[in-house]
């Protein structure tokens, strides 16, 4: 719904992450998402993320369970834990770091709208709002796609002019809850639990009103 750049989706609401690329409002450094590529840093961050569950989960449970009983352990454990499980693997593998970013446009002579991967950012160690939603986003897809997870993710973005821009992950569970995954902003919670400025920041109602016939 949003176009394409040089062959890639242009990632916004109601848009598969995984082999998008995310665009600046204005032009900068054009963020390709592809978990195809060979050595990808985003599977294996990843499975690092899955081994940190399941250890977890390990911990909870002395005696050592069959295969499938293991999965459904796992399945439980991502469930319950998943806001901390985000939080953790962002601090791991992508802190929020301006330097970084401009060091990788530094180095790599990046111009406006010239395109990079999401892994140089997570191999750097950095990245910023843009970098880390991209990140979260295609980790839960991966997530879903694995049945690890039931649900549907969307990267959403807002801006007000004058003001900010910003972004950041929707996801409604299996349970049809909605989180809101806002790295930047250390925020991994239901939206439903947020405080009045928080839900009409973060929800869609009054986009929902807008657009609704007079």
């Amino acid at each position: 719904p949003h176009g394409t750049f040089r062959g890639r989706r242009i990632l916004g609401s109601g848009v598969r992450i995984d082999g998008g690329v995310y665009l600046g409002r204005r032009p900068r450094e054009a963020i390709v998402v592809d978990t195809t590529r060979p050595d990808s840093a985003i599977l294996k961050a990843y499975g690092d993320m899955l081994q940190h569950v399941q250890d977890a989960a390990a911990q909870t449970d002395p005696h050592k369970p069959n295969t499938s009983a293991a999965v459904a352990s796992l399945r439980r454990h991502l469930a319950a834990e998943l806001p901390d499980a985000m939080r953790a693997m962002v601090a791991r593998d992508m802190p929020y770091d301006e330097l970084v970013v401009r060091q990788v446009a530094d180095k790599h002579k990046l111009k406006a709208d010239d395109k990079v991967h999401l892994d140089v950012y997570l191999r750097s160690r950095g990245g910023v709002c843009r970098h880390q939603v991209c990140f979260v986003g295609v980790v839960l897809e991966l997530l879903v796609r694995d049945e690890w997870l039931r649900g549907t993710v969307s990267l959403e973005r807002k801006h007000v002019p004058g003001w900010f821009s910003h972004a950041w992950v929707r996801f409604v569970d299996g349970q049809g809850l909605e989180w809101v995954f806002d790295p930047a902003q250390g925020l991994y919670a239901q939206l439903a639990r947020l405080d009045e400025a928080g839900r009409g920041f973060y929800g869609r109602e009054r986009l929902a009103i807008a657009l609704s016939p007079a």
